[in-house]
């Protein structure tokens, strides 16, 4: 079966805790150059996504762009930072002393100093993630892979017509 280099898939998975979407696209090229696009927290995920790729197509300019999105926030949290807080008190202080400045610091306004609180996501379990991330994968690529056929049949009747 003659199958064409250009393609498109997209599967989308969603869970309670979150989304995961995935699009493929791909056009032609003389050899895979597969580029993915993917949050930062799956990183450690890009060589397996390549390798399920590979299974799907050898040649093409292939674009994966996966997508994610969380519902809940509870991975979420508040940070404060005392030591950074501390400097930044040292700091005012040594400034009201060296020039006479009256100020009176709040916490509100502490608070606002860069670094003195931060928001920081709690660490999630990724192997958790990995087989939906993988089933939304080959739902797309599973897409990908008919549209590659129906264009290769239009090409092939193009050709033989």
């Amino acid at each position: 079966m003659i199958k064409s280099m250009t393609g498109y898939g997209c599967c989308e998975i969603q869970k309670p805790e979150y989304k995961l979407s995935i699009e493929i696209k791909a056009v032609n090229h003389r050899y895979c150059d597969l580029s993915i696009k993917l949050p930062k927290k799956f990183n450690a995920f890009e060589q397996q996504i390549r390798t399920v790729m590979k299974e799907y197509a050898q040649r093409g300019k292939i674009d994966v762009f996966i997508g994610y999105e969380e519902y809940a926030d509870s991975n979420a949290k508040i940070v404060y930072h005392a030591n950074i807080a501390k400097e930044y008190m040292q700091a005012i202080r040594e400034a009201q002393t060296q020039f006479g400045l009256e100020s009176e610091i709040t916490p509100e306004r502490l608070i606002r100093f860069p670094e003195v609180v931060s928001m920081e996501e709690e660490n999630m379990d990724l192997t958790e993630v990995y087989p939906v991330l993988e089933e939304a994968l080959r739902g797309a690529a599973g897409q990908f892979t008919q549209a590659r056929q129906k264009e290769g049949q239009h090409l092939k009747e193009d050709l033989l017509g």
